[in-house]
């Protein structure tokens, strides 16, 4: 009897295990919301050496890679020079790798994206144009394990906005208008998401068509929705599926009847409302709305 007692405990081990592992990784998450960043981290470079299997480690390597990113972040606010940043995003983007190479994941390839890009956004990006087709192969690996991956979406669409276009690189200011869409879309969470409304204003301002314009090319760009190939060129229309009737929930007006700066001074303007009824904004959004005031300013 005591051997059968002995077997069970043994065959039970690995479920107390996954139980423990699962805690730990919920608390990490609760860290990150909290926007405490370094305990996130100390928290996960803690549990590593106890992982079990190479999935639950690159549960936690991915993590670091995510804490690492905003750490970096907030360095980069409190002036640390801009080598050391380097250093910072090249290591979480190391550890986004190792999480790759133990369990790929929609999560992992993502957060060695978002790394490479800090990395480049801080270089300059004209000397970082190298990195972006890395990062936008790891992205395209995001949308391909989840192609509801709303952060994936908005990447895209800052990556589209800010690179050169052809023959230097693969910047195309519409797409970058679609992919924020589509980010918006997809968020799943209660929680406003400041960063992509203002992203999505920064492209329609930079785009900059008339209303006839917009009328005739969301048209025109149906098609291009209906017969792409796969998600990341389907999405790169998907201002399109939504139509020149759709009307989005910052206005009543529908995409027909607006151009793309007059859209994007109504979104500035509902992104100032919404932030006020915030009760206890968190340091992103604070900071996110700074950078939408900061974006009005330059559009006076």
């Amino acid at each position: 009897m005591r051997k059968v007692g002995l077997v069970l405990l043994i065959l039970l081990l690995p479920a107390f295990a996954l139980l423990a592992a699962d805690d730990i990784l919920k608390q990490a998450d609760d860290l990150f919301d909290a926007e405490e960043y370094i305990e996130g981290f100390a928290l996960m470079e803690k549990a590593l050496p106890s992982a079990g299997t190479n999935q639950d480690k690159a549960e936690i390597y991915w993590r670091m890679a995510k804490f690492q990113l905003n750490i970096t972040d907030d360095e980069e606010d409190a002036g640390t020079p801009k080598e050391t940043l380097l250093e910072m995003f090249t290591q979480g983007s190391d550890y986004a790798t190792m999480a790759i190479e133990l369990y790929p994941s929609a999560d992992s390839y993502y957060w060695r994206s978002s790394n490479i890009g800090r990395w480049g956004e801080t270089k300059g990006i004209l000397d970082s144009l190298f990195k972006a087709g890395p990062m936008k192969e790891d992205l395209l690996k995001v949308v391909e394990y989840d192609k509801m991956y709303a952060d994936a979406w908005y990447v895209f669409s800052r990556l589209y906005l800010k690179l050169p276009g052809w023959p230097i690189s693969f910047g195309n200011v519409p797409f970058a208008v679609s992919f924020a869409r589509r980010a918006i879309d997809t968020y799943a969470e209660e929680d406003l998401k400041i960063s992509y409304y203002k992203s999505l204003a920064e492209t329609l301002w930079k785009r900059n068509w008339n209303e006839k314009t917009r009328v005739k090319e969301i048209k025109n760009r149906e098609s291009k929705f209906k017969s792409a190939n796969n998600e990341h060129d389907r999405q790169a229309y998907f201002e399109a599926s939504q139509g020149i009737g759709f009307s989005p929930v910052y206005t009543s007006k529908k995409l027909g009847d607006m151009t793309d700066r007059e859209e994007a001074q109504i979104i500035a303007d509902w992104l100032l409302a919404e932030y006020a009824k915030i009760p206890d904004p968190s340091r992103g959004d604070n900071n996110n709305i700074k950078e939408v005031k900061d974006m009005v300013a330059e559009w006076e």
